[in-house]
């Protein structure tokens, strides 16, 4: 491990392994083939099954069942030893959402039910109730014997929060507790348009934050003040929203986190960059993410014991280091067929192993913010919070991402302590806000920040009830007419079906200042739209730069003209210039967002990245030029930049099937230095000293290629310039400053 002897283990610790076992290991755990994969690898802490649904040692506690082919094998002590030897930390992994058939039959007062009275099962195992004694007494004891027995360096526990928002649970714990709390009793629907449930959603949350806080403090009480309950983070907004999780409460005073976000999905392997930055951004300076990475084949369908594509495997985590995530390979099962996972981490783990100082302590640039709010998840949301509140953002994010606008994700409760380090703020559909969430919307653009807006801002309360129009009032420059037309889901029907024929049409109402949004759609006054619109009527002032275009006939072609309209056409997107401190404001009345996060439309983004330039005024920090979809992640260390490029590209593939990784390039990246202090570049993955040239307040760094992905360390110092004074091979001449 990294560090002096005497710093807190978890500061230490730069990249984790995990074998997850299953019954079967005991009779064929491969101590010598763990211990040198622990080796090859490089991993300074490992994590390995204790207890929960099924012990892995001799345990003595009732109920407490021992793993199906354990005997009287203490697998998990010996793992601990060798571990141990091998100068480790250890973490025990914990399932405590479930319960076999013995302890569910002898303790039934410990099991989740529904509203029938049925215990809720879970393939061959009953789910346990988070309100009964399984979780207040039995799974306290099970950690106070692990720490006495084997002094774990901490624990993890990835099904710790128990059932899921859309399943209530009717036992008599549940009963009487939210009657104690509340004066209700459980609700009969699921839907947080209805105020028990919204009073339930609320008591779960609490529930789920209390089991948090008060198995820390158990592990630390017996384990001492360096023994940490980590639980386990799903990555997702929608993800925690599902299972109660408030990740920035929980978040708070971490100084260790894990993240269960192990392969990507249809977000692409940008996703988890965006992933690690938004919990860093939750959790105080210093602390550690890490997150458990699939070495088994991902997609869909899944293959537990199958090996991930090493292209897969390698852009995954190094989108996770973009996104400050240490490294954390996981496997199912002790002994493998396909043999190819082992190898799978092993490059990547050597690189961050060489590399590991230009990975932590360090400051993401972006004056971009992109702001979200689990509150809005939850019940602006509800039942479809992906189509409502994820693929909003995603538009924003992959707009972003193409235009290599580097954003920073922001928690709404941050924004009044933290937006003044961003100079443009963005809200997609953030259609819940608390008043002091208002409050500080307001706040940041009376004090000259720019605001972008999708959807009906503000318009609810956190409990779903229409606002007050309070002090968002004139800030977008639009009035709601509190009408909607068009759709938010995926188009289903086909040529017969035009509801989904629409589009929005440029307007001559353009300032002067506003010419370049459009820059990139050239030649055209009209782009496809296909979502919903909100009516709404602009204010005096404020600009109309875009109307919508109702449907008309798509088939067959001689009905698909667009017919005379009598009436005004509606505002789609609305801008205010800024004047007296205030700053610029773009309100989308047209889900222009959650169409680009749907359908990935190069018209949307290329609009949405337009509008989030046209607040940014002043240089940009970094510049790249060249091929691809490439995702860009600056940050500062000290006097030295760390930049990251990922080949964003490869997303388009299926998930689990790149296999390959490609080089593409040339790129040229220009970095915002006009002290003129710059003058090195290296890259941490090709390994070599790149060619640089200055030219007025930038230094431009020449990239032959990148293979996957990149890391650009640009340092000042005393070693000359590689290229400077000339144009040397691959350098080309600055087009742009």
């Amino acid at each position: 491990m990294t560090g002096a002897a005497s710093d807190p283990w978890f500061t230490q610790v730069r990249r984790w392994g995990q074998t997850n076992l299953t019954e079967l290991d005991p009779t064929r755990y491969p101590n010598d083939l763990w211990r040198e994969q622990w080796r090859t690898t490089g991993i300074d802490a490992v994590i390995v099954n204790a207890g929960g649904i099924v012990a892995y040692y001799p345990t003595a506690i009732e109920d407490h069942a021992r793993a199906r082919h354990l005997g009287d094998r203490d697998l998990f002590g010996e793992v601990v030893a060798d571990a141990r030897a091998a100068g480790l930390a250890v973490v025990a992994r914990m399932d405590s959402s479930r319960v076999g058939a013995d302890a569910a039959a002898r303790r039934p007062e410990w099991l989740a039910r529904d509203g029938s009275g049925a215990p809720y099962r879970a393939g061959d195992l009953t789910v346990a109730c988070v309100n009964s004694p399984y979780y207040s007494e039995h799974l306290p004891a099970v950690l106070a014997e692990i720490i006495t027995a084997y002094r774990p360096d901490g624990f993890a526990d990835n099904s710790w929060a128990g059932l899921d928002r859309r399943r209530v649970c009717h036992c008599e714990h549940c009963r009487t507790g939210f009657r104690d709390a509340t004066g209700f009793a459980l609700p009969t629907v699921i839907d947080h348009t209805d105020a028990t449930y919204r009073s339930w959603y609320r008591w779960n949350v609490a529930r789920r934050s209390r089991i948090w806080t008060e198995n820390a403090r158990i592990v630390r009480d017996l384990g001492g003040a360096d023994c940490l309950w980590l639980g386990m983070l799903p990555g997702s907004v929608t993800a925690q929203v599902d299972r109660f999780i408030d990740a920035r409460a929980l978040l708070s005073d971490a100084r260790l986190a894990l993240l269960d976000h192990q392969f990507r999905g249809r977000r692409g392997f940008e996703d988890n960059a965006e992933t690690g930055r938004r919990h860093t951004e939750l959790m105080p300076a210093g602390s550690v993410l890490a997150e458990s990475m699939a070495m088994y084949r991902s997609g869909n369908p899944v293959f537990r014991l199958a090996s991930v594509p090493a292209g897969e495997a390698t852009l995954w985590m190094a989108a996770g280091a973009a996104g400050g995530i240490d490294p954390w390979w996981h496997h199912i099962g002790a002994v493998h067929g396909d043999r190819r996972q082992y190898d799978r981490a092993g490059k990547h783990f050597a690189w961050h192993r060489r590399n590991e100082a230009h990975l932590r302590d360090r400051t993401p640039v972006a004056r971009v913010a992109l702001v979200w709010s689990e509150l809005n998840a939850a019940v602006y949301g509800g039942e479809d919070a992906v189509s409502r509140t994820t693929t909003p953002a995603d538009g924003f994010r992959r707009a972003l991402l193409t235009a290599r606008i580097p954003a920073t994700p922001l928690h709404i409760d941050d924004l009044a302590a933290r937006g003044h380090r961003f100079t443009t703020v963005v809200l997609p559909q953030l259609a819940v806000l608390t008043a002091a969430q208002r409050d500080a919307v307001a706040s940041f653009v009376a004090a000259d920040g720019n605001l972008i807006a999708s959807g009906p801002l503000g318009a609810l309360d956190e409990n779903g009830d229409p606002a007050p129009a309070g002090p968002l009032a004139e800030i977008l420059g639009t009035r709601p007419l509190g009408t909607a037309s068009g759709q938010t889901g995926p188009h289903t029907g086909g040529f017969e079906d035009a509801r989904r024929h629409t589009y929005l049409e440029r307007t001559t109402d353009w300032p002067e200042s506003a010419a370049a949004i459009w820059s990139a759609l050239a030649g055209t006054d009209l782009i496809g739209f296909g979502g919903r619109l909100d009516h709404v009527t602009a204010q005096p002032g404020a600009h109309v730069l875009a109307t919508a275009v109702p449907a008309f006939g798509v088939y067959p072609p001689e009905t698909s003209w667009r017919p005379p309209v009598s009436e005004p056409a509606l505002p789609a997107i609305v801008v205010t210039e800024g004047t007296g401190g205030r700053g610029r404001t773009v309100h989308l009345a047209a889900d222009l967002d959650r169409c680009a996060g749907r359908n990935d439309l190069a018209d949307h983004h290329h609009l949405l990245a337009g509008l989030v330039r046209w607040t940014l005024q002043g240089p940009e920090p970094v510049l790249l030029e060249g091929p691809g979809r490439i995702d860009l992640r600056p940050y500062r260390q000290g006097e030295r930049w760390v930049i990251h490029l990922l080949d964003a590209g490869r997303s388009e593939a299926t998930p689990g099937t790149v296999e390959d990784l490609w080089s593409i390039g040339p790129y040229r990246l220009g970095v915002h230095d006009p002290d003129g202090a710059l003058t090195h570049a290296h890259g941490l993955v090709s390994g070599d000293p790149l060619v640089t040239r200055r030219d007025g307040p930038r230094l431009w760094v020449s990239i032959p290629a990148l293979t996957g992905h990149e890391v650009i360390v640009v340092t000042p110092g005393a070693q000359e310039s590689l290229g400077t004074g000339g144009t040397a091979r691959g350098a080309g001449s600055p087009r742009g400053k």
